[in-house]
């Protein structure tokens, strides 16, 4: 039979009598063979998936990796070769598998143990089930129950799963493998054993002898054996059983219990705690932290860091470390070992023993009982009825108690301290130090036994054979003897007496009264309120100061110490030394004698002959006019010193790098040496020279005037930006710094230099010789300075002037290098390229030529000769009789009544500046007025353009399409043709206008109209008799008519009309208008003459001039036209003279007399 449908199934009914009969089936790959009743089959060489049934089932997967599930019943399973797994859920089943038959694996739903050559077990379901491995390397892998495994011979790798699993570990290559979370797991070892990581306890068996946990809280129980059980991190359990066991419980508050047996306790938190039973054995902790043994427990050894070690009732042994410890028994006869650290041994018990080796640091007893120091033992504390103590041969510190103690020092250098009571105090030889807190301490001390030293809480005065007393505490007076005193005070204000010898007083930190008395006498001052009472003939005395200090009467030398800073001297002949701080040090009066020392100081010799000693560090010397005192620097070369003074004028010594002149109220000079200085000025105008050496020279905010000499190449000029205009005279080239705006170069030996300037506006000055100067950045000024030499100029950027003496001088400019000038002094000088300006500035006659530029040519007072030549030049010949020649171009001239101007026809359009009245010559274009004055200016037959000045200008372009341009004044202009322009701005002004327009045109047509322009007040026709009308404009207007017959009306405003000596039409405005009549001869025609609108006919010209004398009121109707009214002036004349005729008015004739002004 074939199944050829991948993964197809085949079951059989019942159990096949007789396999033997029956064909084995062909299967494709991957198929699967079920049995539904008991049944024996085997599988094929593929990988086949074989179920029983619930019966007995035999089970044969022959080759290929094989699943073999009886299913219920007891069944046997063979998987064959290949890599297999078997399903187990019955304790009857049976797995056969043969050597090399693959990597096999049991699912197991019940406690199983692993068959001969089957490698793997997996316990399945939920019950808590023991898996057991056989002698191979087994994989044992728990469910979510409480598991035991069990790997039995082999490295095995047992994984428990969730449950709280006990593991069986027999082999040192057996892997326990947990997980975090999954229960409180066991391992059992019969082999020593570290836990893994997320399990927690372990018990030895058997032979196992050491056991390690982790970093959870483990519990480890050890066995019989002499046990080494460590729990590493973790608030651990350990318990070590019968045998002679190690117990660390590793980082973490650990509980270790020893058991039977001689145990050792590592101890390293103080939490950790031992525990251990009556008669369990001589056991011993060693602690790395301060610790007290627990019962039962004899011996403690500190280590590492421990420094604290404390019995129990028990007779302990107690060891320290290399430490300072501190070693205390408590009951029992304890034997005591510090070790090489100063330790501290608490003694309560006639037994304690104290064991020191000689060099094993410096240590103390602490008694409770009258004690005598053993050997290399140095201190001792009395302590509770203590009443004796006694030192030994080493330097001894014996401290009593509240009682009335007698300490004896004996031999050494030893420190005696009674405390509150009564104490007698006996130091025995060497050199000792009594604490004395008591006013019936007694001292014993015998003569030549030391110089021994008292500190005492109390007034003290010192008795016999002692030297020395300290006050502490509340003591605030201490009396010296005869011997030479050491006397110190505390931090109140003490008094302090010296006696007679050389003694030595230091008062503390409080405001102290101190006195030396006769000897030569030192003292301490570390308060400024400290006072020292000296007499005059007091001896020598020294004041050595750690604070700021000003010396009092009688006291002659004074020292600085510590961090003071400051010493000032009195009126005696001071020597005032300083420390190696940066020290201020004033004489005062006196010959006084400053030694700055080490630091960087200021030394003040105030009045007197003073000697200022510098000694090492960057000191300032201060000279308050007094030129007698003397410097004497005595610091290293490296060294850089200063001199301060007020004097106005000083000159460096020897040795002084720097100088400051400290003096505003004058110009100062200041003059360096050899070295290289560093020189200040004040705020005046000074004068500063280096002198050799490579120097820095500052002049402040006044006009500074420096000195560079040959040599000083390397000196440096520092000026502010607003530190004034300063010069430097330099003997070599030189090159100005920042800020310093004029350099003069001259060599003494005529040789040419090279001076240069900055981004400032320099002048640079050159001397006799051959010199170059380079003006740089800025707007500078550059003069070759006059000598015999030919001077090459270079300008550079900005606005540059040059000053030439000789028509050989070089003047140098690039293009785009600035509006420059030349201001010569040579008898001839030509603009070189680039150049703009040229002024002659000499007292004789020069000529002066320009260059294809722009060019601003200015003659001086003589007689000059200026050509422009090309560019559009501007020519000012001074006040001499000048010849101006402006060249090609649009030349300005600005001119006086004396000058010459040469201008040939086409050189372009040129234009004459004048102060006075003036008419353009042939070949100019352009007039310009200038200054204030009332001046008239008159152009030629050209196109002209006149400008006026702020006076009353009289402007006539004559000939030529003209421009003229008033200005501010009551300006009259005169044109001639109707293209002319004028223009104003302000004042009154008249146009007076006289052109032809042929014949008259009665309807006013403005082709033959003079129209009075906006800016114009007044028009005044000139010229011929033809007729020609005149217009107003908007404003109030005069117009005045010309001999002609002319037509006026000024259009709007208030106007006044006057026609002149022709016969005119005259048209009242929108507005007031005045009918001027001048003309006795001419007849006038008035249209639009309405009085009530303030018209007038204004008479008093003829009255003024004499021409009437009264005139006749009566008036008639035009024969020729009933509504005109004729008004008679003086005589009627029948050929029409001496009428006005006044049309279209309402006005009778009756009263028309009214309107008439006279």
């Amino acid at each position: 039979m074939t199944v050829s449908k991948p993964r197809s199934s085949l079951f059989f009914a019942s159990t096949l009598s007789s396999p033997a009969a029956f064909e084995a089936p062909t299967f494709p790959e991957a198929n699967v063979l079920s049995l539904s009743a008991s049944l024996s089959r085997s599988g094929t060489g593929r990988a086949d998936r074989l179920f029983g049934t619930s019966g007995s089932d035999v089970l044969s997967g022959l080759g290929g990796n094989d699943l073999l599930d009886g299913r219920k019943g007891r069944d046997r399973m063979a998987g064959g070769t290949g890599n297999d797994t078997y399903i187990v859920d019955n304790a009857g089943d049976r797995v056969s598998e043969k050597a090399g038959g693959g990597t096999d694996t049991v699912k197991a739903s019940i406690h199983w143990t692993l068959g001969a050559q089957v490698e793997n077990l997996i316990l399945t379901g939920r019950a808590n089930l023991k898996g057991t491995g056989n002698s191979l390397a087994n994989t044992l892998t728990g469910n979510s129950g409480h598991n035991t495994l069990d790997g039995k011979a082999g490295a095995d790798r047992l994984a428990g799963g969730r449950g709280n699993d006990t593991y069986i570990v027999d082999n040192a290559r057996d892997r326990v493998t947990e997980k975090a979370g999954e229960g409180t797991d066991t391992v059992r070892a019969s082999v020593s054993y570290t836990l893994g990581s997320q399990v927690e306890n372990l018990v030895l068996l058997g032979a196992a002898v050491s056991g390690r946990g982790n970093g959870l809280d483990n519990a480890i129980t050890g066995n019989a054996l002499a046990n080494a059980l460590s729990g590493e991190a973790g608030n651990d359990t350990l318990e070590g059983g019968a045998g002679n066991d190690t117990l660390d419980g590793g980082t973490g508050a650990d509980r270790l219990v020893g058991g039977l047996g001689d145990d050792t306790y590592i101890v390293d938190n103080a939490a950790d705690a031992v525990v251990e039973a009556a008669g369990g054995g001589s056991d011993a902790v060693s602690a790395s932290v301060d610790y007290t043994l627990s019962d039962h427990v004899e011996r403690l050894v500190l280590v590492g860091a421990a420094l604290r070690g404390t019995g129990n009732a028990q007779a302990n042994t107690i060891i320290g470390n290399a430490d300072n410890n501190t070693l205390d028994g408590a009951g029992g006869a304890d034997t005591l070992d510090g070790g090489a650290g100063n330790d501290v041994y608490a003694v309560d018990d006639a037994g304690d023993w104290i064991v020191e080796a000689e060099g094993g640091g410096i240590d103390t007893v602490r008694a409770a009982f009258d004690y005598t120091l053993g050997a290399h033992v140095e201190n001792l504390v009395l302590l509770g009825s203590a009443l004796s103590g006694t030192g030994n041969a080493l330097d001894n510190a014996i401290t009593g108690n509240g009682l009335a103690n007698s300490l004896i020092g004996s031999e050494g250098n030893d420190t005696l301290d009674g405390g509150q009571g009564a104490d007698t105090l006996e130091g025995g030889s060497g050199d000792d130090v009594y604490i004395v807190d008591h006013t019936d301490d007694t001292i014993v001390e015998a003569g030549e036994s030391g110089s021994d030293t008292v500190r005492s809480s109390v007034d003290y005065v010192l008795g016999d054979h002692l030297e020395k007393l300290i006050l502490i505490g509340a003591a605030v007076r201490g009396v010296g003897n005869n011997l030479d005193n050491n006397l110190i005070g505390n931090a109140l204000a003490n008094d302090l007496q010296g006696g007679g010898g050389n003694d030595v007083l230091d008062g503390g930190a409080g405001a102290d009264r101190l006195e030396g008395g006769s000897g030569n006498d030192f003292y301490l001052v570390d308060d400024a309120g400290d006072e020292i009472v000296e007499t005059e003939d007091g001896g020598y005395d020294t004041v050595h100061a750690s604070t700021d200090y000003t010396i009092g009467d009688h006291v002659e030398w004074l020292v600085l110490v510590g961090g003071a800073i400051a010493g000032t001297g009195n009126g005696r002949n001071n020597l005032i030394t300083g420390n190696d701080l940066g020290n201020s040090l004033s004489g005062a009066d006196g010959d006084d004698t400053l030694e700055g020392g080490a630091g960087s100081d200021t030394l003040i010799g105030g009045l007197g002959r003073d000697s200022l000693v510098g000694g090492d560090g960057n000191d300032v010397y201060v000279i308050d006019g007094d030129t007698s005192d003397v410097i004497d620097e005595r610091g290293g070369d490296e060294d850089i010193d200063t001199v301060r003074t007020t004097l106005r004028s000083y000159t460096l010594g020897d040795r002084i790098e720097n100088l400051i002149i400290e003096n505003d109220t004058e110009s100062n000079s200041a003059i360096g040496n050899a070295l290289a200085n560093d020189i200040t000025t004040g705020s005046n105008n000074d004068i500063l020279s280096g002198g050799g050496g490579d120097d820095t020279l500052r002049g402040g905010h006044g006009n500074d005037t420096y000195f560079i000499n040959q040599g000083d190449s390397n000196d440096v000029v520092v000026e502010e930006a607003s530190g004034g205009r300063d010069r430097i005279y330099s003997s070599i080239s030189y090159v100005l710094p920042d800020h310093v705006e004029e350099l003069i170069v001259q060599s003494p030996d005529g040789s040419g230099l090279q001076g240069t300037g900055n981004d400032s506006n320099n002048t640079i000055t050159g001397g006799i010789g051959n010199d170059t100067l380079f003006g740089g950045g800025g707007n500078d000024s550059l003069s070759g300075g006059g000598g015999g030499g030919t001077d090459s100029l270079v300008g550079g950027t900005g606005n540059d002037v040059y000053l030439v003496y000789r028509e050989e001088d070089v003047v140098v400019e690039l293009a785009g290098e600035g509006t420059d000038h030349v201001m010569s002094i040579a008898a001839s000088f030509t603009l070189p390229d680039n150049v703009e300006n040229l002024e002659l500035v000499g007292t004789l006659g020069s000529t002066g030529y320009g260059n294809g530029l722009n060019n601003r040519l200015v003659g001086n007072g003589s007689n000059n000769l200026l050509e422009g030549r090309d560019g559009n030049d501007s020519l000012d010949g001074g006040s001499g009789s000048d010849t101006l020649t402006g060249g090609r171009g649009d030349d300005v001239y600005t001119i006086d009544n004396l000058d010459t101007l040469i201008e040939a026809i086409d050189e372009g359009t040129d234009t004459v500046r004048v102060g006075f009245s003036y008419t353009l010559r042939d070949n100019f274009e352009n007039l310009e007025i200038t200054g204030f004055q009332n001046i008239d200016g008159t152009g030629n037959a050209a196109n002209n353009r006149i400008v006026g000045n702020s006076g009353h200008n009289i402007l006539n372009g004559m000939g030529g399409t003209d421009t003229l341009i008033g200005g501010d004044g009551d300006d009259i202009y005169t044109v001639d043709s109707a293209a002319e322009v004028v223009i104003d701005t302000s004042g009154t002004d008249t146009l007076r206008a006289g052109f032809n327009f042929g014949t008259f045109n009665p309807d006013r047509s403005l082709t033959r109209t003079i129209l009075l322009q906006d800016d114009l007040e007044n028009l005044t026709l000139i010229g011929g008799t033809e007729v020609v009308v005149g217009l107003g404009n908007l404003g109030n207007n005069y117009i005045r008519g010309n001999a002609g017959t002319n037509v006026l009306d000024g259009v709007y405003g208030n106007d006044t009309l006057n026609g002149g000596a022709g016969d005119d039409i005259l048209f009242g405005s929108l507005g007031a208008t005045i009918f001027e009549y001048s003309d006795r001869v001419s007849v006038e025609k008035i249209r639009g003459f309405v009085p009530t609108e303030g018209d007038r006919i204004d008479l008093r010209p003829l009255r003024q001039a004499g021409l009437i004398s009264s005139y006749d009121v009566g008036t008639e109707r035009d024969p020729d036209n009933p509504s005109v009214f004729i008004y008679r002036i003086g005589t009627y004349s029948p050929s029409g003279n001496g009428k006005i005729f006044i049309q279209d008015t309402a006005t009778t004739i009756s009263n028309i007399h009214q309107y008439i002004l006279f």
